[in-house]
């Protein structure tokens, strides 16, 4: 409970009544009135020298009490001489603070700068500081003293899964929300992703600035295995090679937060329970059948939290985020960083390397040669080193196609190595002219003709399974039914062994029916018997 404040010249009446008493001491006496043994002696002093008792300093008015009892030293109220301080600009100096590297200390040095050449009094170092922080407690310049606006993002994921429902099957599909924020401003960004696998850890991240406009100089991480391989406590912290690649194309320092010392990380944690409760559990019961939609509900609550104004302070997250923060963030790069798979692969003799079961072409110089594969989400790019040879689509969802430019393929390359049209269908030949006729349709299919080279190759190698003449009448049944056949038509024919059917059938009607009676395996009545 906060106690009423004295007046001096009632603490004056209360030390001459004392006095007046005898009974205790002058150091007790100040104790007692809470004011200084000096005022005790000076006002014993006075009162003996002018024969004053306690009702005469009763009778005196408020201002002749503090006149009478003033020490000799103390100069009088009237001859203090009043000094006009120069009033700082607060909101300029919180402006001028959120810029790097300045600190209140600098700010009064150009404070009094200021003043020495306006000719007014400034305001002493500690008065500056405690005006100035009262007034950033009153405005929502509060994270100040913690954080720099566009200094760090802090990233992590949340604990609870997100849910929806998969339209085919009816089961439920789960997924992990990721949460970014920005300490200085609170500005948060939050996406679902399937699984936090680094491809979805980073493309959450290239999400994320995207949606802040920008990127910050720091980002504060978890010490999770898809970006962080170790972080001993003393020593260099050693990230995924990936996921170093993705800072060091942003320019930007990834520092994971100390092992077990979640406030490295504190705006995030607290951010992820917000977002928990009011995204994840506003939404426990969203009916929704994608991903897709899952994370466009997501959205709208987003812009709802970070519009929210704050409680204890002017603005919100996102008048914070768009008065102060925005334009201190780093430019996004023109081109935003894709992760990609690294594979190594052969030139085959068709010029073509294969990724996924299907075959893509590279400049024929390189036959026989091993390239690298940079696979990212829509494309294949082919570098022999660190020159970029070529770049296809990825093709998704087939088997077996084929990406050719015909830039790629030797010139006159019908006629181009040991492998091609002429030379394949002589092989076909002499098989027989059934096997010409379905050789020579596929290559008459349209398109660069080394595509079709492994078809027809394997197509000719069943003769190694079964035999050329097999093969032969497998073409002859299958021109019958395909207008162009292909490898796997022949391949079932041979396999069902319909192309033994006449040749059966031919053996059986050339045998007598009294043959068939002498072969056959007839159990007789000793048979039977044995049996018993």
């Amino acid at each position: 409970m906060n106690e009423t404040k004295v007046p001096m010249e009632s603490k004056i009446l209360q030390v001459a009544r004392y006095l007046e008493t005898g009974q205790i001491s002058q150091h007790q006496i100040a104790a007692a009135c809470h004011v200084s043994k000096n005022l005790v002696s000076t006002v014993s002093q006075k009162m003996h020298a002018m024969n004053w008792k306690a009702a005469d300093v009763e009778a005196m008015s408020k201002e002749e009490r503090i006149n009478n009892f003033r020490r000799a030293d103390q100069p009088k109220e009237e001859g203090r001489k009043q000094k006009d301080y120069e009033e700082p600009d607060y909101e300029h100096y919180c402006q001028e603070l959120l810029k790097p590297g300045v600190t209140k200390a600098l700010l009064h040095e150009e404070y009094v700068e200021h003043c020495t050449l306006a000719g007014t009094v400034p305001l002493q170092l500690t008065q500056f500081k405690e005006h100035l922080g009262e007034h950033l407690r009153k405005k929502a310049f509060s994270e100040i003293i913690q954080h720099k606006p566009a200094d760090e993002t802090e990233v992590d994921w949340t604990g609870d899964p997100a849910k929806w429902t998969d339209p085919d099957t009816g089961e439920v599909q789960y997924g992990w929300l990721f949460v970014g924020v920005l300490p200085f401003s609170g500005y948060g960004y939050a996406e679902v992703f399937p699984d936090m696998t680094l491809p979805n850890w980073i493309a959450a991240h290239v999400h994320m600035f995207n949606y802040f406009g920008g990127f910050t100089r720091v980002l504060v991480c978890d010490n999770l295995k898809t970006g962080v391989i170790k972080h001993p406590a003393t020593g260099d912290v050693i990230l995924q090679s990936d996921y170093e690649a993705f800072g060091n194309y942003y320019g930007m320092a990834i520092c994971p937060a100390r092992v077990r010392k979640p406030d490295d990380k504190g705006t995030v944690e607290g951010t992820v329970k917000i977002f928990e409760t009011h995204i994840l559990a506003k939404l426990r019961n969203f009916q929704c059948f994608s991903m897709r939609e899952y994370n466009e509900e997501v959205l709208k609550q987003l812009k709802i939290i970070n519009d929210k104004p704050f409680q204890k302070k002017e603005g919100s997250r996102t008048s914070t985020f768009e008065k102060y923060e925005k334009a201190e963030l780093i430019p996004l790069p023109s081109v935003p960083y894709e992760y990609f798979i690294k594979k190594k692969a052969k030139v085959y003799k068709n010029c073509c390397i294969a990724y996924g079961k299907n075959y893509y072409s590279v400049p024929y110089q390189f036959i026989g040669e091993r390239v690298t594969l940079r696979v990212y989400n829509d494309r294949l790019e082919v570098y022999a080193g660190d020159t970029k040879l070529c770049e296809h689509p990825l093709i998704r969802g087939h088997i077996g196609r084929y990406a050719i430019d015909n830039s790629h393929l030797p010139p006159n390359s019908s006629r181009y190595g040991d492998w091609n049209s002429t030379c394949l269908k002589r092989w076909a030949e002499t098989y027989g002219p059934y096997t010409y006729e379905v050789v020579d349709r596929i290559f008459r299919n349209g398109g660069a003709e080394q595509k079709f080279y492994n078809g027809v190759i394997s197509l000719l190698k069943l003769a190694d399974s079964y035999t050329p003449a097999r093969v032969e009448k497998a073409c002859q049944l299958a021109l019958n039914h395909y207008k162009r056949p292909t490898y796997r038509n022949i391949k079932a024919i041979l396999n069902s062994r319909q192309d033994m059917v006449e040749i059966i059938n031919s053996a059986v009607n050339k045998s007598s029916p009294v043959e068939n009676e002498e072969n056959a395996c007839i159990r007789g009545a000793a048979y039977y018997a044995k049996k018993k």
